[in-house]
């Protein structure tokens, strides 16, 4: 139990049924191996949401969120919020007037880039009235430990300790409120939802916050049961099963400190476990598992298919438009493709993989084709359509 919450979630999601639903399915033949996948349909239900904000937080599994809606508005021609720049100004809190094409008075489909979050400059500037808001948390060690991995080299409080066992024995010798990239180091969920890191609040106070988010969001993932995750929020879109497959980035004592030391995001992370397993008794527990079970199927099958061995290097990746941004001392992986597939399963299979900035490049390149010769390096990113690269000659 901490701040008056307490960490559930059932001992086992129950015995394994056959998921009362059915799939429309159709095949697709590769002639260059003679092999036949099964895809489920692109059809989709009218009661899709197609009007969604994604509030993309730090080191919570966000980039695989996201490569799921990008490649669904992708798919489905549908506008995206994409920053002027590369990030909407974060560590500020987000202004709508970082929204490139905000000033035409267009309100776009799909939000889904970092940001620190601002309800007032996101509801109606920005999307339209019926945005189905969600985001997705992390246990906060987890968290805590990814962020020192991977920015090391930005937060000052990080920057001159060996290890983060060293920074949490004295964590206020190397942090300083306010200094560069610190709000890397502290509360990072509580910091990006646009809450204020530093100021503790009374009891009363978190939960007058907790009863705003609730209100605000209408799922909050957790990045420890991803599939479990993916199962609820593809239901709560209406979405069908292949559109929320996703093919990872991989990537004592302490703890207890970083329980003190990160209290905020403990009660966030607290409160929101809390909820999301209260969505899933209400969606059932048994179906719950059979339907993760139907995923992780899926995932394999189309992993088979498209993906040439597990996940590799980005110096291992043959196809450079392939390779993942790297930062910090922590390897992002990514995959190859299968060779050989049609040109119809590589457009596919590629959208699965394309890492976060290349698809982000892809979608830019759609929207503002007119401005785009001069932002995108077209060495690193994958223009519209995605195609093969062309036999006998060298992928890159």
């Amino acid at each position: 139990t901490f701040f008056g919450f307490t960490l559930w979630k059932p001992r086992h999601l129950g015995s394994l049924v056959s998921p009362a639903m059915r799939l429309s399915l159709w095949a697709s033949h590769s002639f260059t191996s003679g092999r036949s996948v099964v895809f489920l349909s692109s059809t989709v239900s009218s009661l899709a949401r197609h009007h969604i904000m994604f509030l993309k937080t730090h080191k919570t599994a966000g980039s695989t969120v996201l490569n799921v809606l990008y490649r669904y508005g992708d798919h489905w021609n549908l506008s995206f919020a994409l920053p002027v720049h590369y990030q909407f100004g974060y560590p500020s809190l987000f202004r709508a007037t970082w929204v490139k094409g905000h000033d035409t008075g267009q309100r776009f489909d799909l939000m889904c880039n970092h940001m620190r979050f601002r309800l007032s400059e996101v509801r109606l500037p920005v999307m339209h009235p019926d945005t189905f808001f969600f985001t997705i948390l992390r246990h906060p060690v987890e968290v805590a430990a990814s962020a020192f991995s991977y920015y090391k080299s930005t937060a000052s409080a990080f920057r001159n300790v060996s290890s983060l066992d060293s920074f949490m024995q004295n964590p206020l010798h190397f942090f300083h409120p306010g200094a560069q990239g610190n709000n890397y180091a502290r509360n990072l969920m509580w910091f990006d939802l646009g809450l204020d890191p530093h100021k503790k609040p009374t009891q009363t106070e978190l939960q007058k916050i907790f009863t705003s988010l609730d209100n605000i969001f209408g799922i909050v993932l957790l990045a420890d049961y991803f599939d479990e995750s993916m199962v609820l929020l593809r239901h709560a879109l209406c979405w069908p099963l292949d559109d929320v497959v996703t093919f990872k980035s991989c990537w004592h004592n302490t703890a207890v400190r970083l329980r003190q030391w990160n209290s905020l995001d403990w009660a966030l992370y607290f409160h929101f476990n809390t909820s999301f397993w209260h969505h899933a008794a209400r969606f059932g527990l048994a179906r719950l598992d059979a339907e993760v079970q139907e995923l992780r199927a899926r995932k394999k099958v189309l992993a088979a298919h498209c993906l040439q061995g597990s996940a590799v290097e980005g110096r291992i990746i043959n196809d450079k438009r392939f390779r993942p941004f790297q930062l910090g001392s922590v390897q992002i992986l990514g995959y190859n493709l299968k060779p050989g597939l049609s040109r119809e399963e590589f457009t596919r299979c590629s959208r699965f993989i394309l890492p976060e900035l290349q698809y982000k490049d892809r979608i830019y390149v759609r929207q503002f084709p007119s401005k785009a010769q001069a932002r995108i390096n077209w060495n690193h990113t994958i223009g519209s359509p995605l195609r093969r690269p062309p036999v006998g000659k060298a992928k890159a």
